[in-house]
């Protein structure tokens, strides 16, 4: 801010001039307009912050959606891969009951004998 100015004295009188010209307008600005001004600024603080707010919980709703679309995608991958085991444990399973299947023709046949 005070770069503009050359020296620190410049500074200081620049802003007396301005404490100066605050304070004019201040004893111009009715006394009733003060109440209604205090009001207006606080309700631009309060919509200001509410709209911040809504941007927030925006922004977290967006990310509760993608946090949801990653686990049903990693839902879907789950399943897959169930599928695939299941398939994995049936020829397993077929293969065991076939091979029992041999061995009890071959113990069948050793007992005949």
């Amino acid at each position: 801010m005070f770069s503009e100015f050359h020296s620190k004295t410049d500074a200081l009188v620049f802003r007396i001039c301005n404490e100066s010209q605050f304070r004019r307008v201040l004893k111009q600005l009715n006394p009733a307009y003060v109440p209604l001004l205090t009001f207006l600024g606080t309700l631009l603080i309060v919509a200001v912050g509410i709209l911040y707010n809504n941007s927030r919980i925006t922004d977290f709703s967006s990310r509760i959606g993608d946090i949801k679309d990653l686990i049903h995608a990693e839902g879907r991958v789950t399943e897959a891969n169930l599928r695939r085991l299941e398939e994995k444990i049936e020829k397993v399973e077929s293969l065991l009951l076939t091979r029992l299947a041999d061995h009890d023709a071959r113990l069948g046949r050793l007992e005949s004998r």
